[in-house]
């Protein structure tokens, strides 16, 4: 049990150094993403309203009831 530990602990100290840091307000980067509709939604269009984006995982039935 304590090399379990031990390794978990090591996992998560390793993907926090590459993680890096998280700057707020740093500016994000144009990507196009799809709606409901199945439609491109381009960020940069977005422009100077406020935005949520979620990225969800449609095998989570907790996610699916969320968005429900």
């Amino acid at each position: 049990m304590k090399t379990l530990t031990i390794f978990g602990l090591a996992a998560l100290t390793a993907g926090l150094l590459i993680a890096g840091p998280y700057n707020v307000g740093s500016k994000v980067e144009n990507f196009t993403i799809q709606d409901l509709n199945g439609q491109g939604v381009n960020f940069s269009d977005l422009k100077g309203d406020v935005t949520v984006v979620m990225f969800i995982a449609t095998q989570c039935p907790i996610s699916n009831d969320y968005n429900q």
